[in-house]
């Protein structure tokens, strides 16, 4: 059974080379160039199938609407935390500014 094999194997191979060699590429090159072009006609009918179905495209069109309804609810948070970061910054220069002009007070009251 195993010289079979063998036997197939070497025929398979020799097949391969001969087919290689009529379009000018080596064995391994041609091997890959068929297995792509292979690939590319069975993926283009599932593509098509893909793209045609209507509960694909509602599905996906649901999907942006919903990703779209996401981004906006991250724009009103980031607006919200804008905004009390910047009331923020506000209190601490206000409570800032008092207490320098209390420093300043003490110093000058404290000269007289």
């Amino acid at each position: 059974m195993r010289q079979v094999n063998i036997k197939i194997e070497e025929e398979l191979l020799d097949r391969i080379d001969t087919l290689a060699n009529k379009s000018g590429k080596n064995r391994s090159q041609y091997m890959i160039d068929k297995a792509l072009e292979e690939d590319i006609v069975q993926d283009i009918p599932d593509i098509e199938n893909n793209i045609e179905s209507e509960s694909t495209i509602k599905i996906l069109t649901d999907q942006v609407d919903y990703l779209k309804e996401q981004l906006k609810i991250k724009d009103e948070q980031l607006e919200r935390s804008d905004i009390l970061l910047k009331e923020s910054l506000d209190l601490k220069n206000n409570l800032l500014l008092t207490h320098k002009q209390h420093w300043w007070q003490r110093i000058f009251r404290s000269k007289s």
